[in-house]
């Protein structure tokens, strides 16, 4: 079949000079012409002729059965503009499609007018860049879009649509703080209510679009700060079962599995606290892959209200687990080991202890810690990512809804960042240190000294690793970012914690890495601020490192030196407004 050939129209614009001076020619592009024009903008500039609509309607029915067919239908349409149209409606139809649902796509392609080279050649790009999603490092079909602080929604939602197939605000721009908080917590959280930040947006991208692409375009106007990738941050730490159910009073928390708790002088906090009447109840928020609601180590010890998932849109879930997976609730064992690092119950003769819970009081049912469990991990099975989008919308869900402090157990996974790609979450994160938010976060297990994300924004409390005999863990990362040191466990003594129950089974586990050191800091910090509510994060992290009685040597650099969790000194410095110990048998 013979193909049409289009001319490109030029507007010739013809500048006579002075006498003698040469003729010169500028090629200009039509004012209705915009390059790699997304569907959406073609129609907003046009609609298809009656006639060119019964055209790209055949087409699309051919699609499946004679591709041939789609094209010479397409190819009959004589206007460039409606012909792009048509062609982007077939070429979605085919991409739509699983791959092996494709077989006229080649015969469409082959038949189609030249004209269609450049759109199609798009759609190919995108398509493998889609196909090989699980080798990179960010979300493919997505991209994270940040608007000046004072855009109109109207302006944004026009530009979504000119540009991407849809999207979702992910961050406001402004905090809306919850109405059904502690009065403490809302005079705390007063301060951020006025604060303004970037407008950012999770844009779902085009099928012709690689996300370079779409960024690309997305950056050509002027109220977009910036466009970037959906970055991935992976889980820092591993999570073994043994089976089983043991049901002594607290059976692991002793010297042997619960080893860490000796190491950071959990006993010298209890000491401290034992006699306190007075000590404010702490939330903690556990951003990670969701978190057994339904343990009985963690019966009492969550807040179902404001435990959510941030990836489905649903913020009040009864269980944060992933109910998508063949593997149902039992996937969040991540986050459920984390919370019960934190806060699992003393004291209930269920498996072991949670470092914050040695302050609860059974007689009179104070419970110091409460957890917030906030899934933002969207993969289902055992495949631990989120991406900073969902992480930038989860930190800002736990600030807004009263917590004190934020545990992160994950780290950035690229080896190379522009200083802009983490823009969003950086402001998240600006935002819970303005509204006096602790943020803890691991630094890495990669055991080099590259700066990992978010344990390296300023702010964050940076968390590495230890091994049972308070050297450095091989594999934590030793970058300038780890602020301090807490156990993480290694071979044969790994840190112990609560997992999800599975019938008669499971409830218990081990892990190793810096997933588990973080927590261990962050319970810390929930103490401090139990009996001191007004420390803030930069007064916290000098406590810290003040009340630390070992520091410890780097391996990839000598020179380097980590200060050693100690709890105890911690608490004690926190309850006498900063004043050092000297010497006392609970505090080694």
């Amino acid at each position: 079949m013979q193909k049409m050939i289009r001319k490109t129209v030029l507007f010739l614009s013809v500048s006579l000079m002075l006498a003698g001076n040469p003729l010169v020619l500028e090629a200009k592009t039509p004012q209705n012409v915009i390059e790699n024009t997304t569907p959406a903008q073609t129609r907003r500039q046009r609609k298809a002729g009656p006639k060119n609509r019964k055209l790209i309607k055949q087409a699309l029915a051919f699609i499946k059965s004679d591709g041939e067919k789609a094209a010479a239908c397409l190819n009959k349409i004589r206007s460039q503009y409606d012909f792009e149209v048509g062609l982007r409606k077939v070429l979605n139809e085919y991409y739509s499609m699983e791959k092996e649902e494709r077989g006229e796509l080649k015969a469409f392609t082959r038949s189609v007018d030249d004209s269609a080279a450049a759109i199609i050649k798009h759609y190919r790009e995108a398509a493998r860049e889609r196909e090989n999603g699980k080798n990179l490092d960010y979300q493919v079909g997505e991209a994270v879009v940040s608007f000046y602080s004072g855009t109109s929604r109207k302006e944004i939602d026009r530009i979504m649509q000119e540009t991407a197939a849809g999207y979702e605000v992910v961050d406001p721009g402004e905090v809306t703080i919850a109405e059904d908080l502690p009065e403490y917590k809302k005079k705390r959280l007063e301060k951020i209510r006025d604060l303004k930040t970037d407008i950012v947006i999770l844009a779902k991208i085009n099928l012709e679009d690689t996300v370079k692409r779409a960024k690309e375009k997305f950056k050509c106007y002027d109220c977009v700060v910036d466009a970037s990738e959906n970055t991935f941050l992976e889980a820092d730490g591993t999570v073994e079962t043994p089976h089983g159910m043991i049901t002594t009073n607290d059976p692991y928390f002793n010297g042997i599995d619960q080893w860490n708790l000796k190491n950071i002088n959990v006993s010298g906090a209890y000491q401290s606290l034992k006699n306190e009447q007075s000590l404010m109840e702490i939330w903690v928020a556990v951003i990670d892959c969701g978190v057994q609601m339904s343990h009985p180590d963690l019966n009492g010890k969550l807040l179902t209200t404001f435990s959510v998932d941030v990836t489905q849109g649903n913020m009040r879930l009864t269980d944060c687990a992933d109910k998508r997976s063949k593997y149902g609730q039992y996937t969040a064992n991540h986050g459920t080991m984390i919370a019960g690092v934190i806060a699992a119950k003393a004291n209930n003769g269920v498996f072991g202890a949670g470092v914050a819970s040695i302050a609860d009081d059974e007689a009179s049912g104070r419970e110091v810690c409460k957890i917030m469990a906030i899934k933002c991990d969207s993969t289902v099975g055992y495949d631990r990512h989120i991406t900073k989008s969902y992480l930038a919308n989860a930190i800002n869900f736990a600030v807004s809804h009263g917590a004190e402090v934020i545990n992160i157990s994950y780290s950035t996974k690229k080896k190379r960042f522009k200083p802009t790609e983490f823009r969003n979450l950086e402001n998240a994160i600006k935002r819970a240190v303005s509204a006096g938010v602790c943020v803890v976060a691991s630094a890495g297990n990669d055991g080099s000294e590259r700066l990992r994300y978010p344990a390296a924004f300023e702010g964050v409390i940076g968390v590495g690793a230890t091994l049972s005999n308070n050297e450095i863990a091989p594999y934590s990362n030793q970058s300038a970012a780890v602020d301090i040191v807490a156990p993480g466990g290694q071979r044969g003594k790994k840190i112990f914690s609560i997992r999800p129950v599975r019938g008669n089974r499971g409830g218990y586990g081990y892990g190793r890495g810096t997933s588990y050191s973080a927590p261990q800091v962050a319970a810390t910090v929930a103490l401090m601020k139990s009996v001191n509510y007004n420390l803030t994060p930069e007064q916290i992290l000098t406590q810290l490192k003040k009340s630390a009685s070992v520091t410890v040597r780097g391996k990839r650099n000598s020179s380097s030196r980590f200060p050693l969790l100690n709890t105890g000194r911690a608490v004690f410095m926190a309850k006498h407004r900063g004043r050092t110990l000297r010497s006392n048998k609970h505090y080694h």
